[in-house]
């Protein structure tokens, strides 16, 4: 019984929990697909419709795992690359092809850990920890496993983290550690109802019905099983309709309810055959035949033990086969042909020894002791008898060995979660402070911001004020602009009207001269003249709006001049405002009423006045004042 529901559990396991079955509609995923285009959207499809057609049409479940990994190449898409071939292991993985399975997965977390994707590279982990359960090695699987649990941890993988303790539990289940098991699936189950994963929180259920039933509480395992059964059913999971049908019936049959475990056997029939579930197919036959035993109908068991047979031949399943003709053997026992059952159950006695199958091998003792008893052969029924007792109490003493080594388990597996509890605060307290980190980082950042910020406010702040100054000063250079070219041109208008006036003073001596030389004018004329002469000639007051002019355009000059050389004349500052106009010699000598030589005289003693060298010119050195 135990191996039976090991076995069931294990196809069961290795169809759940290398990857989820896809919630979408078939008819939408094949829409999508056909209107995508060649990108990751597409090898995202290409994943869903692999997960619809496992475990419905395999053959389309492996082109599609094809197409994704041809298109991922295409892409040059690493995460596409790496699931493809991982999805193309689990392919072969089901299908018994176990060295083409790890080829690829191995490739699949090649690709991974070049990426540094852990998530993918847990993933993979827990499937080679199937292949090490399927292949028997518990303890490899076991260590993997919590391998893989770290790795959930470490990427916040609650879903991936609730497959790794289910399977741990199926893991100790298989050992016979179900006080562990049930910690463990209980653990995952929890998970997965927090983060809503319906059809994985069923196969959980499946699972603890597995457990319930190594135990004896078959009723409890018929309530976790039609749980599981109604989830199943939602999603048109067929497949794991008929895993769970079958659990519940033969759990009925164990319990004696035959009409219950007939209708739950039946359905999980065509669902199987529905499915194309071959090998869950063969075990519900042999399932149908032990009923048709317990009703006392061998005859009509005889078919299905012959179909079952005839599936577990084909697909090598050697440990179902011994089971089956046990079933087998019995029911000719029953029939009165120990003649028949004889061969059957000793080929199934010497399978059993050699596979280490206690159970059936116990079980064929007592079924062969019954076929010599009733062909007389008292002494061989006796010595199976004996064998049969001495695997009872040794089954029974492997019992109280393997609940005392559970304990020491336990002891062992409390020492390890506080370890890895620790492990796991001194992660929690490593992130704390990585995020205390962060934060002052970001503090440091966002003082450093801030900073930045009200500097550039506060620069922008000068810089507009700078702008604004600088605008005001252009305007107002603007208007000193303005004023001194207004000056300049009273400068000028005013040097113009000194000059004018001079040449006219000139002009009107030439013309006294001439009318000295004629008496009859000079008298006419010469009062006339007079007042003109007075009227015109170069005041004081002339000359002082000339200074003041002067002055403004030349920023003070004759102050500065005065400050250097306060002994200089009212005449020599004159002449020098005349000389840093570049007015030439013979339109100073005409402003001034006097002889170009009376102005080089000047200038001479002008710039012995000023010290300046006979080679230095009287300009340059007034312009650099």
């Amino acid at each position: 019984m135990k191996k039976i529901i090991n076995a069931l559990t294990l196809v069961c396991l290795l169809g759940i929990e290398c990857y989820s079955r896809p919630h979408s509609q078939i008819d939408s995923l094949l829409n999508a697909y056909e209107h995508a285009g060649d990108d990751t959207v597409k090898v995202r499809l290409l994943a869903d419709l692999y997960n619809y057609f496992l475990y419905r049409d395999r053959r389309k479940a492996k082109i599609y795992a094809l197409e994704e990994i041809r298109l991922s190449k295409q892409l040059n898409y690493p995460e596409g690359l790496s699931k493809g071939n991982y999805r193309l292991g689990v392919f072969y993985n089901n299908s018994g092809m176990n060295d083409s399975a790890e080829y690829y997965y191995a490739i699949a977390m090649e690709i991974a850990r070049t990426g540094n994707d852990l998530v993918q590279m847990s993933n993979i982990n827990h499937a080679l920890a199937i292949r090490q359960f399927y292949k028997g090695d518990l303890d490899s699987a076991e260590t993997m496993t919590l391998n893989t649990i770290r790795m959930n941890t470490l990427t916040a993988d609650s879903v991936g983290l609730a497959i790794s303790l289910d399977f741990l539990g199926m893991i100790h289940q298989n050992k016979g550690n179900y006080n562990i098991a049930l910690r463990y699936i209980h653990k995952g189950l929890d998970l997965f109802q927090k983060v809503g994963d319906s059809i994985r929180l069923a196969d959980s259920y499946g699972h603890l019905a597995a457990i319930e039933a190594n135990l004896g509480n078959r009723k409890k395992s018929i309530s976790y099983n039609l749980i599981a059964l109604k989830i199943y059913e939602r999603f048109d999971d067929t497949y794991y309709q008929s895993q769970a049908l079958n659990d519940i019936g033969q759990m009925y049959l164990l319990l004696g309810d035959y009409e219950n475990a007939w209708s739950f056997l039946d359905q999980g029939l065509q669902k199987s055959l529905k499915a194309g579930a071959t090998s869950l197919t063969g075990t519900i036959y042999t399932n149908l035949g032990k009923l048709q035993v317990a009703l006392s109908k061998p005859g009509s068991a005889l078919e299905y033990f012959r179909q079952a047979l005839e599936i577990q031949y084909k697909m090598g399943e050697t440990r179902k086969q011994i089971i089956t003709k046990n079933q087998l053997g019995n029911a000719y026992n029953q029939m009165n042909q120990p003649g028949r059952a004889l061969p059957v159950l000793s080929l199934v006695i010497t399978v059993a020894d050699s596979i280490g199958s206690k159970s059936t091998l116990r079980n064929a003792y007592l079924y062969r002791s019954e076929s010599h008893k009733q062909m007389n052969n008292f002494k061989m029924a006796l010595k199976d008898f004996e064998n049969y007792k001495v695997l009872i109490d040794t089954l029974f003493n492997k019992e109280k060995s393997r609940q005392i080594e559970e304990l020491r388990t336990i002891h062992d597996l409390e020492q390890k979660e506080l370890k890895m509890a620790l492990q796991d605060n001194e992660i929690k307290v490593l992130n704390s402070e990585i995020r205390v980190s962060n934060l002052r980082k970001v503090s440091y950042a966002a003082g450093m911001i801030s900073s930045i910020i009200i500097g550039a406010l506060i620069f922008f702040g000068l810089s507009q004020r700078l702008k604004k100054k600088e605008i005001e000063g252009k305007k107002q250079e603007e208007i000193f602009r303005q004023e001194i070219e207004f000056k300049k041109k009273e400068l000028a208008g005013q040097t113009l009207h000194l000059v004018q006036k001079s040449t006219f003073i000139q002009e009107l001596k030439e013309n006294l001269e001439r009318i000295i030389n004629s008496p009859e004018l000079f008298k006419m004329e010469f009062r006339r003249i007079v007042m003109l002469l007075k009227r015109e000639n170069a005041s004081e007051k002339d000359w002082e709006v000339f200074k003041s002019y002067f002055s403004e355009v030349h920023d003070n000059f004759e102050k500065k001049l005065m400050s250097v050389y306060p002994e200089i004349s009212e005449k020599e500052l004159r002449m020098a405002s005349f000389i840093k106009m570049k007015l030439s010699t013979k339109e100073i000598a005409a402003m001034l009423n006097v002889l170009p030589d009376s102005v080089l005289k000047s200038k001479y003693r002008l710039k012995k006045k000023l010290n300046v060298d006979k080679g230095t010119d009287l300009y340059q050195f007034l312009n650099a004042l």
